[in-house]
């Protein structure tokens, strides 16, 4: 069959107009799937629910249950292969306890002993280069805290 050319109001056109058509909606297709077909894990999951939409599908048309039970295997050997992308392990996140959990200390501990865990924790960040600063000894405290208190009261004067 000849190709013919002809100018129209578009401009110069080639083939028939069905044809033009069923290459821009080819072009459309490939330019929205492209970027799922790059994607390995896409692939492996499509393929996945393909076969098992099929074997599902196939339980209420009558196909033969050897044909059913394969489709479900060839499904759930993809899954199998998709999942260590989709879900961690978890070996793999190494949970010690309850992440959400504040640091939780003694119940009943005494002021003394609530500052000598702030204090010791304060350290090891010190020590490890996280923080910048120095705890006060107990009788520079006492004047930082009665200076406070007095910057507090109305008037704030010493």
């Amino acid at each position: 069959m000849r190709e013919h050319r002809c100018i129209g109001l578009g401009g110069l056109h080639s083939g028939s107009a069905e044809r033009r058509g069923r290459e821009a909606h080819k072009a459309r297709i490939d330019a929205v799937r492209e970027p799922e077909i790059i994607d390995n894990l896409h692939v492996i999951e499509r393929a996945a629910r393909h076969f098992f939409i099929r074997a599902e599908m196939g339980v209420n048309a009558g196909r033969k249950q050897s044909e059913i039970d394969q489709d479900y295997k060839q499904a759930a050997a993809l899954a199998a292969l998709a999942a260590p992308y989709r879900h961690a392990r978890i070996s793999a996140m190494k949970i010690m306890g309850d992440p959400n959990a504040p640091v939780h200390f003694k119940d009943d501990a005494s002021a003394e002993e609530l500052r000598e865990e702030i204090e010791l924790r304060l350290n090891i960040l010190q020590s490890a280069g996280l923080i910048e600063l120095q705890v006060l000894p107990p009788q520079k405290a006492e004047v930082a805290n009665q200076l406070d208190c007095a910057m507090r009261r109305p008037g704030g004067t010493v």
